[in-house]
């Protein structure tokens, strides 16, 4: 599927009511969603799932956001998102609504003008499993924390990619194109 030119691509929004939580309700799959005006792609609740997807050349590639309910992603296989005017990947949140992050496969953010990932007013727990691994390279700023705290967690991968300081065992990227 392709998504391009509107506000925002795509909008996923799990409602309140949902028990989800250990499996996805939701699955966002092989999805290219560039050049919107907003947002490629808005998540909002839990049990999502994105895999194999790119979100590129939009103001924001992903937008994370908890309002009333929490936000809980889950990254499969290889996602990325690059070329965006701001941010590859945005979390934020209101009134201290807890945010969860987890890839199990290849999470890139490269070549944002400004973050590869903001995490903006809120708390998100970011957690990278075995095999997975986080890769953001080349951007304004590869993490960004304003007014939030985030909680990075790997299970035995060998740390994450960036040029950043702000997160533990952050190794040098590599060229990236």
């Amino acid at each position: 599927r392709k998504a391009y030119g509107n506000h925002d691509g795509i909008v996923v929004d799990v409602n309140a009511t949902s028990t989800a939580t250990a499996k996805n309700e939701v699955t966002i799959k092989d999805v290219r969603s560039n050049y919107n005006l907003q947002a490629g792609m808005v998540l909002h609740g839990q049990g999502i799932a994105v895999k194999d997807s790119t979100f590129s050349y939009n103001t924001a590639g992903i937008s994370l956001y908890g309002v009333d309910y929490p936000a809980m992603v889950q990254f499969e296989g290889t996602v990325s998102c690059h070329h965006n005017y701001m941010h590859g990947i945005m979390s934020g949140s209101f009134g201290g609504i807890p945010m969860a992050v987890n890839v199990e496969g290849v999470l890139n953010t490269y070549l944002n003008t400004f973050q590869g990932l903001a995490v903006l007013f809120s708390g998100l727990d970011f957690n990278v499993e075995k095999d997975g691994s986080f890769n953001s390279c080349q951007n304004g700023a590869d993490i960004l924390i304003v007014d939030g705290a985030a909680n990075f967690s790997d299970a035995g991968t060998d740390g994450y990619t960036c040029d950043s300081e702000d997160i533990p065992e952050c190794m040098p990227c590599p060229q990236c194109n």
